[in-house]
């Protein structure tokens, strides 16, 4: 009776867990199809679109692995299903190598990160700071500069 208490326990733990990641990766997607069809999105935060693009392909398919991750784990749990479960097994150990590879990047190009960093954010406060009172960059910078 208590290990199956305990199995029920884990079972309900993890489904609450998978959809809490479900909607963390439907944000991600929504998130990202924003970015790339609101056309004053892609000008006020990039010089470049060739990078713009780039990274926000990556944010979608992220995403879409996390949405599809989760998704494999919450009907392999409630299915008790072996092929789901070790399919919700592959996706989140892509995710984590896919996290260690960017970081390892990211870390590996960090002086080149920041000087693009902090081109943009000058190139923002340069042509858009103060345009006009309740523009979106100026309150954005306002707020930044009160934390």
């Amino acid at each position: 009776m208590g290990l199956n208490g305990c199995c029920s326990c884990v079972k309900y733990l993890m489904v609450l867990i998978n959809i809490l990641f479900w909607l963390i990766g439907l944000t991600i997607v929504i998130t990202s199809v924003w970015a790339l069809t609101d056309p004053t999105f892609v000008l006020s935060t990039t010089q470049s679109y060739k990078h713009y693009y780039i990274g926000v392909y990556i944010f979608l398919a992220i995403g879409l692995l996390i949405t599809l991750g989760a998704f494999f784990g919450c009907c392999g749990v409630c299915r008790e299903s072996q092929c789901l479960l070790v399919s919700f097994f592959c996706v989140i150990l892509i995710v984590m190598v896919a996290q260690i590879a960017a970081g390892a990047w990211a870390f590996h190009n960090k002086d080149k990160l920041d000087d693009i960093v902090r081109a943009s954010f000058k190139s923002s406060v340069q042509e858009e700071y103060g345009q006009s009172t309740m523009s979106t960059r100026t309150v954005t910078f306002d707020a930044l500069q009160k934390i």
